[in-house]
């Protein structure tokens, strides 16, 4: 079996190790570079059996577009970066085999809203807050700070994660966007608005311009759930109220993951690669998860912008 990397960035070389145990020969393709480490020879990336799209977010559809229709795709999201590029995305995914990585489908939040969705009851609010600081000079020198590669900056690298996050456990209903320019013209912070298929709110505030933060509190009618860069906390009440005094009864803490981030944020990783490996290869749950991440890329596109 042939397997191909396009694209060796940190996401590209997370992706390898995790690969190299399961795989004893992973090619690296790159379309300008040809040494004992990279390969540009496009007729054998035709050839490959799976491929995982590692590369920069405006190339995406291009790599879907050269690879056989026959090969399993892993492509990093978004999978694309502009309105027309998702009408000729939605067009191929008919004869394509493409998985999408929005990896927060993988994450604790969303493990413990799945396990105790009817007790948790309805979402009310939810905010997340993720940042940090990349200085001007290093932005302008990165792809992600690269108005070509990256259009809509920290909103296509950052926020789009989150946005999917809602649009996969609760639908959306509708979005709005405000970004921030820096005085190079590069989308470094956005906040974005929800509101969910059930009127729940949504805030969203994703930045490159902040010191490091790493901060999510979603509220349901019967519990909370905290994430931070050092742990995952939920909270619970059966009842809220005390009988014989009728006063609320404050929630109980029913787990606490102390994990830090970047760990738990390799681990969702891992889950999802094995979730593409085991299942999506196998055709199971094919449908659903292609029209959930059509649908977060379109909202992710179509969001009104101020």
């Amino acid at each position: 079996m042939k397997i191909t990397i396009i694209g060796y960035g940190s996401q590209g070389q997370r992706i390898h190790s995790l690969l190299r145990k399961k795989f004893k020969k992973i090619s690296i393709f790159h379309p300008n570079k040809k040494n004992s480490i990279y390969s540009n020879d496009l007729k054998e990336l035709k050839k490959t059996d799976i491929a995982f799209i590692c590369s920069p977010n405006n190339t995406h559809l291009k790599y879907i577009n050269i690879l056989d229709d026959k090969t399993y795709i892993f492509c990093e999201k978004p999978p694309v970066n502009t309105k027309l590029q998702l009408k000729k995305l939605s067009k191929l995914i008919k004869k394509k085999k493409i998985y999408f990585n929005f990896n927060e489908r993988f994450g604790e939040i969303s493990k413990i809203i799945n396990k105790n969705k009817k007790k948790l009851g309805n979402m009310q609010h939810s905010n997340f807050e993720i940042g940090y600081k990349i200085d001007k000079k290093n932005l302008s020198k990165s792809w992600k700070g690269n108005k070509k590669n990256a259009p809509r900056g920290v909103y296509e690298i950052l926020s789009i994660h989150y946005i999917d996050l809602i649009n996969y456990l609760f639908g959306i209903k509708e979005i709005n966007n405000k970004l921030k320019k820096n005085s190079d013209g590069i989308v470094s912070s956005a906040v974005t608005n929800i509101i969910s298929k059930k009127n729940s709110i949504v805030n969203i505030f994703c930045s490159f311009d902040t010191p490091f933060i790493f901060r999510k509190k979603m509220i349901f009618e019967n519990g909370i759930i905290e994430e931070d860069e050092y742990s995952v906390k939920f909270f619970y009440n059966k009842s809220s109220l005390i009988k014989k005094t009728k006063r609320q009864k404050p929630l109980k803490l029913i787990s606490n993951i102390k994990k830090d981030y970047y760990s738990r944020y390799l681990n969702s990783i891992k889950m999802s690669v094995d979730f593409f490996l085991n299942h999506f290869i196998k055709n199971r749950y094919k449908k659903r998860i292609l029209q959930i991440s059509l649908q977060s890329t379109g909202f992710f596109l179509n969001g009104s912008f101020k």
